[in-house]
């Protein structure tokens, strides 16, 4: 093969081997090196093939899934204190991808086609480490909220955080991806917590559905209860549904509690 179908891999040469290989099969001549071989071909049952086919693809995509699901699980389980907890914010926000725009004078802004972000993580104490201003696209949101702990010990038992805005010109967003992300930091770390059977995805995409138009919401799942409860006047949706900003002529309100905590503390 290597002299007659590729003739040595030399230049020009190589071309006009393969060439004559070409014609050869075209005119079903035997080639050089096929004059000591055999070619069987085996019947085999197709609709068995396809059935195992199916069966392949199944498996592997609900390994990949499994696998994918398996990385989306905090490094700290079991009872956590503040750090183990900024530990798993800090891993799962990064895995999910939520970042937070630099905040950049105006004057700068309209220069800029790609605006840079930052992940938004905490430090071991629970710390915003780059401020708590939501800055994009030349709007000013509230302040990203503040997480409080209840411990017991140097066990978290409870997270929670709180806003409100009387009378004040500022947009407010969802807020959704940041109580997902806190939610399945503490909730997926619960010694009762199952993979299996609540998926972090489901989780994830459950908050965030919930949170939608600014409902409130409350479920229990791993020995956790999570409730997030809003009161809002003065205000209006914009942008799809997704900020509410203050209605003209109008005196805005807004009050948000978010908590989570073991079931029976």
């Amino acid at each position: 093969m290597l002299r007659y179908g590729y003739g040595f891999l030399i230049p020009v040469y190589e071309l006009f081997r393969m060439y004559r290989s070409y014609k050869g099969c075209k005119k079903e001549e035997m080639l050089e090196w096929e004059s000591d071989s055999v070619l069987v071909l085996r019947n085999r049952p197709l609709p068995l093939l396809t059935a195992g086919f199916v069966v392949s693809e199944a498996v592997f995509c609900a390994a990949s899934l499994l696998f994918w699901q398996m990385g989306s699980l905090p490094e700290n389980h079991g009872e956590l204190t503040v750090a183990e907890f900024c530990e798993n914010y800090n891993q799962l926000q990064q895995f999910y991808g939520i970042d937070q725009p630099v905040n950049i004078p105006d004057t700068l802004r309209i220069y800029l086609a790609y605006y840079p972000t930052y992940p938004m993580l905490l430090d071991e104490n629970g710390e915003w480490m780059h401020g708590a201003v939501w800055q994009s696209f030349g709007n000013t949101y509230g302040e990203l909220p503040q997480l409080q702990f209840e411990t017991e010990g140097d066990q978290v038992t409870g997270v929670s955080f709180s806003m409100a805005y009387e009378n004040e010109d500022v947009d407010l967003v969802l807020y959704d991806d940041f109580m997902a992300v806190s939610v399945l930091s503490y909730l997926c770390a619960q010694d009762g917590y199952s993979l299996l059977s609540m998926p972090p995805c489901r989780i994830y995409e459950q908050i965030r559905s919930q949170a939608a138009d600014f409902r409130d919401f409350t479920f229990s799942a791993a020995g956790v209860t999570v409730t997030c409860e809003r009161e809002i006047s003065g205000y209006r949706l914009k942008n799809g549904g997704d900020v509410l900003v203050p209605e003209y002529g109008k005196e805005p309100v807004y009050r948000l509690e978010f908590s989570m905590y073991r079931s029976g503390i």
